[in-house]
């Protein structure tokens, strides 16, 4: 006695050649869109955090004695920017010409170029008076 393989039933046939389609569909729709064209890139215009950092570093080029600066903690420093331009105002703790520790609030305004060398552009800087 020989014994056959059952037959599948034409449905069932159909079901099977009908998933296989649908996986090799997928598979050659998520190959294509994976590898479609890139979107642009967002512009880059800086961070708070790099705009504080240059405007410290702009106000400590103006202080007389800029090895002793304490800049405001970020929290009180705020900066605000919208397409690359930045205002960053804050204190600064640092000794005058007599030596003696004097507090001096500044404002810088800035712009922030990505890509550069030096991205952040200095614009204006005010540092109230020293004593």
């Amino acid at each position: 006695m020989r014994i056959t393989k059952p037959e599948l039933p034409d449905v069932l046939k159909l079901l099977t050649f009908t998933f296989g389609l649908a996986i090799i569909a997928l598979i050659y729709i998520g190959v294509h869109v994976s590898s479609g064209p890139a979107l642009p890139a967002m512009p880059d215009y800086g961070d708070q955090d790099g705009a504080r950092n240059a405007a410290r570093q702009f106000v400590t080029r103006r202080l007389l004695a800029p090895a002793t600066a304490k800049f405001s903690p970020d929290e009180e420093t705020p900066a605000s920017g919208g397409g690359g331009r930045w205002v960053v105002s804050g204190y600064v703790d640092a000794q005058n010409v007599y030596g003696a520790l004097i507090r001096q609030q500044y404002s810088v305004a800035m712009e922030y170029t990505a890509g550069q060398d030096k991205p952040w552009s200095l614009r204006d800087v005010k540092i109230a008076p020293r004593i």
